[in-house]
């Protein structure tokens, strides 16, 4: 096993999504820096956003290094069910994101009217 050439692998797949980690990890601030304003919905942006950045990682280090270390042949159900794990994971903290923004949003209340007496 050449390590040199693993990592360099996982260096250059890091390196093709840089733009949507670097995305991820400032939207992940932008959320912890809104935990005054709104805490559940912070709480829920940032562990998304957070999981979509660890699962992203994770998924390029599996798909670089861990099939070659684990020997998984090309074209496998084994590294079809892995690569659908990935994507699960991934769909996972787009519906974390989404819950943050469903605790955020306020009820509607219908617009009162100066002569509407309870």
């Amino acid at each position: 096993m050449n390590v040199d050439l693993f990592l360099s692998n996982f260096a250059e797949a890091v390196g093709h999504h840089l733009p949507a980690l670097l995305v991820m990890l400032i939207c992940c601030a932008v959320a912890m820096s809104c935990w005054q304003r709104h805490p559940p919905a912070a709480r829920w942006a940032a562990l998304g956003f957070g999981w979509m950045l660890i699962s992203t990682l994770l998924g390029l280090a599996w798909r670089t290094v861990g099939i070659e270390i684990a020997e998984v042949p090309v074209q496998s159900f084994v590294e079809f069910v892995s690569f659908v794990f990935c994507s699960i994971s991934d769909g996972l903290g787009i519906i974390m994101v989404l819950v943050a923004f469903y605790t955020a949003l306020t009820p509607h209340r219908p617009p009162r009217r100066h002569y509407d007496e309870d």
